[in-house]
């Protein structure tokens, strides 16, 4: 899981610079996935939605593939991009090596 939520951060961070639209197709299924894991890691833990358990749900939402939220203006998206960043970055450095 480490270098699935390494590679989620490293991907945020690029997704700042101008990339074409398949890129961020392919970053909100990567940071859905992530964010799948990390919820359920979370929820695991205690049973019950825990604050990180409901950052990572409203990541899921932000970020899902299915039914994507297009906010149209990249200032928005980028405080998102850097506290995901952030975010993924950590719990990647936290999380053992398997």
């Amino acid at each position: 899981m480490r270098n699935l939520f390494l590679a989620s951060s490293i991907a945020l961070f690029v997704a700042m610079a101008p990339m074409p639209s398949g890129y961020y197709t392919l970053v909100r299924i990567l940071i859905s996935i992530s964010a799948i894991v990390c919820l359920l890691e979370e929820y695991g833990k205690t049973s019950s939605l825990n604050l990180k358990a409901v950052f990572f749900l409203v990541v899921l939402i932000f970020f899902n593939p299915i039914f994507p939220i297009y906010l149209h203006d990249r200032g928005i998206w980028a405080p998102i991009d850097i506290i995901g960043g952030i975010v993924f970055g950590v719990r990647g450095l936290n999380t053992p090596k398997s």
